[in-house]
């Protein structure tokens, strides 16, 4: 398995996963497949949702079950994480 470079983020009681979409490289995973693999909790990061955000602040979510979703609390990190960077 490769390294994937990953930002752990919590918001309002919920804790997040969070890649950027060119850490992802040429992957092809999709990624409700890569979100039910890496919030597994006790098996691998573990995380109540995946976030995946481009340079442009273009956001996608995905649930622990892979389930593409809206979440509030989610896109607060995703703000904050793309004005610190």
């Amino acid at each position: 398995m490769r390294r994937l470079p990953f930002v752990k983020m919590s918001g309002a009681g919920n804790d997040f996963i969070l890649l950027q979409k060119d850490w992802l490289g040429s992957a092809k995973v999709p990624a409700a497949r890569l979100a039910k693999r890496l919030c597994l909790r006790r098996r691998s990061i573990g995380a109540d949702g995946l976030l995946i955000v481009s340079r442009s602040g273009r956001l996608s979510y995905h649930n622990a079950d892979g389930s593409a979703a809206f979440c509030a609390n989610g896109s607060r990190c995703a703000a904050w994480w793309l004005l610190q960077t």
